[in-house]
């Protein structure tokens, strides 16, 4: 429960502290006694909007505190857990908010700083406001949706609808940027299988350039080569005169004479080398010799082969070495272009499966929905009927179809409502005046008050375009959400505030040319006073304080 509000220089609040007790709070005043702005402080406190106009006159910032009791387990205190704030024992949270001139937010949860969207959600996990503009929020769609998925207890189907729309989304997402990328990279795809065919034709191997030159050469001058060694073999072998008689001979003779000069040997041991040299050379001449011969086939395969060469290193404007890597780095580009293909046919396969899976998951939220909705319609009309509205007929209609899936189903809901007998069922937004709609909403609130935990619902001005008599049904009611939680109710009717438990008294004072807002909690003695004001009688006259002793008696 919300157990009290600290509040300084907001709007025409200067300083001010209200405690609260469980049950119905209810705050009466005067009109312009500025009745709502506690729930504006409040709302404030709790990470609501916030602009200058709210910081009083002459005060640099405006500070609001909310102190709040809870139970143990509250899902509020793992939720700050998650968020790194600490929480005190007893279960007591402290929300403080200052903001000044500036535009500047301090957020405090607990003495310990928090962002505004930690606050914000904190908030809304603690206080429900119908505020006096509120109601409107029931004329949409998706809180009418919201309504039927609550009172049905139905968040695990949509939760599971919300799950599989997301991945659904996801893999069409990437499907869309793989579909965009490979028609990007379809042209390139040709473009790539035609450099990978043709380098791969050419089958280039390191170092083949500079072989094929040297064979071209060869081929060239094989004709001058021949008969190069040819005359070779002839002054090393062929002649009478050749290197290898002369030296055979040179080396026979010093070694007849090495018998007196055993130094002679060496000279003749040398001398033989030579000519086993000489013969070696001249058999490989001969061989080469046997071998080369100008073979002009052979030499314009060399020439075309470096041609090829010459024109792909020209083309693409880099070496051998590096025309190999080219080649297979274009090898990569093209069976990534392949794998994507084959990607983008497995997602297909798999968003196939999944809207498959949606539809069903929608269709079986869809009969739960209306299964619900027949139960909701009821419990409605009952609480309606309570408001003095038992001639209004309610309906919820339905309108579903594939092509209305979101992550929400694929339900379109509208509260219909026929406000008097003979007329035709009409949307809600239609024909509901202020009157009905904050009746509306209340009896959405008895209902949804059993299966939501939350510990402070806030009415200002709930009793918006009613009757006396509708606003006893209305008290009783606020009473009756009031014995489960703690209820802040801004009201002008006596017929609502006599079931207060606690009751408040808003009011305005002047000092020294500046307007102040007063709140006072009331005794027994001043509150049958003020029913007795606020039934517009002289709340001094006996007959008048009796009046409203009865109905303070009556409503406790």
């Amino acid at each position: 429960m919300l157990s009290e509000l600290s509040i300084k220089n907001f709007a025409i609040i200067e300083n001010l502290k209200v405690s609260f007790e469980k049950g119905l709070n209810v705050f009466t005043g005067e009109t312009g006694a500025g009745k709502s702005i506690i729930v504006d402080a409040l709302t404030f406190a709790l990470g609501g909007r916030a602009s200058t106009d709210l910081i009083r006159t002459g005060a640099e910032e405006t500070e609001v505190e909310a102190v709040f009791e809870l139970e143990a387990g509250h899902p509020l205190f793992s939720y700050l857990s998650e968020k790194g704030i600490d929480c005190e024992t007893d279960s007591t949270l402290f929300f403080k908010r200052i903001y000044n001139r500036k535009g500047k937010n301090s957020v405090y949860i607990n003495n310990q700083r928090c962002t505004l969207s930690v606050l914000n959600k904190a908030g809304d996990l603690l206080v429900d406001i119908h505020g006096q503009h509120s109601h409107q929020q029931i004329l949409k769609e998706s809180f009418q949706l919201e309504i039927i998925d609550s009172f049905g207890n139905l968040f695990k189907y949509r939760d599971e609808v919300k799950e599989l729309f997301k991945s659904l989304s996801e893999l069409k997402e990437k499907s869309k940027s793989l579909k965009a990328k490979i028609e990007e990279m379809r042209d390139k795809k040709e473009l790539l299988q035609f450099q990978v065919d043709e380098l791969t034709k050419a089958d280039l191997k390191e170092g083949e350039e500079e072989e094929l030159e040297k064979e071209r050469t060869i081929l060239k001058n094989s004709l001058s080569i021949l008969e190069a060694l040819s005359q070779s073999l002839k002054a090393l072998y062929e002649s009478e005169t050749s290197a290898y008689t002369v030296l055979g001979e040179c080396a026979s003779i010093i070694r007849k004479q090495s018998k007196f000069d055993e130094k002679l040997q060496d000279y003749s041991s040398r001398l033989d080398l030579l000519v086993g040299e000489i013969d070696d050379i001249c058999r490989e001449i001969e061989k080469y010799s046997e071998k080369l011969s100008f073979d002009e086939s052979r030499l314009n395969e060399i020439e075309e082969r470096l041609f090829t060469i010459q024109e792909l290193k020209r083309k693409y404007h880099c070496s051998i070495e590096e025309l190999i890597k080219i080649r297979e780095k274009k090898e990569r580009e093209l069976q990534s272009i392949d794998l994507d293909s084959k990607e983008l046919e497995k997602i297909d396969k798999e968003i196939d499966f999944l809207e498959k899976k949606l539809h069903t998951k929608c269709n079986e939220l869809s009969m739960k929905r209306k299964e619900k909705a027949i139960k909701l319609e009821k419990e409605i009309q009952r609480e309606l009927s309570f408001l003095n509205m038992e001639k209004v007929k309610f309906k919820i209609s339905f309108s579903t179809s594939p092509e209305f899936i979101s992550q929400s189903g694929m339900d379109k809901v509208t509260f219909l409502i026929s406000p008097n007998p003979g007329e035709d069922l009409k949307p809600l937004s239609n024909i509901a005046s202020g009157g009905e709609l904050s009746r509306f909403m209340l009896s959405l609130k008895a209902i949804t008050s059993k299966f939501y935990e939350m510990p402070v619902v806030v009415f200002d001005e709930i009793d918006a375009g009613i009757g006396g008599q509708t606003a006893e049904k209305v008290g009783k009611k606020l009473k009756d959400i009031s014995k489960d939680r703690e209820v802040l109710c801004i009201t002008h009717f006596p017929q609502i505030a006599k079931f207060a438990s606690c009751h408040y008294l808003i009011s305005k004072t002047i000092e020294g040319n500046r307007t102040l807002t007063n709140i006072k909690k009331l005794t027994k003695k001043e509150r049958i006073e003020e029913l007795a004001r606020m039934f517009g009688s002289d709340s001094t006259s006996e007959v008048s304080k009796k009046h409203a002793e009865e109905m303070l008696k009556a409503g406790n």
